[in-house]
């Protein structure tokens, strides 16, 4: 997987170290994703769904729109309430402990949530 380089994306990253590589989704990415992706394949509404960098939450509060359940992981503690203090690539999930995992990584790192 390369790294997104356009302009668009690049002139929109928040460059301070302490915010880790920090890109919000908007959530009319993730609906978009979701609705041309899954919804009219799979019924999300009783389905899993695990979001391991969720930053301030904006892709969560979006996907529980369509999932049963979303738990919300991050590294660093953004704020967003309903989230979990976790390393996701240094966690001990069991496999298939949820039907979906969906994310928007930061970048730096974004190969290594490929094979975690």
């Amino acid at each position: 997987m390369k790294q997104n380089i356009s302009h668009a994306v690049m002139s929109q990253r928040n460059p301070n170290i302490y915010t880790f590589d920090n890109f919000p989704t908007p959530p009319v990415a993730t609906r978009a994703f979701i609705n041309s992706q899954l919804s009219s394949s799979y019924n999300l509404s009783k389905s899993t769904c695990l979001e391991p960098a969720c930053g301030q939450g904006n892709m969560s509060e979006t996907l529980k729109e369509y999932f049963k359940t979303v738990q919300s992981f991050d590294i660093i503690d953004y704020g967003y309430s309903d989230m979990t203090k976790t390393d996701f690539l240094k966690s001990s999930l069991e496999d298939n402990s949820f039907d979906w995992v969906i994310t928007n990584p930061p970048f730096k790192i974004a190969e290594d949530f490929e094979e975690g």
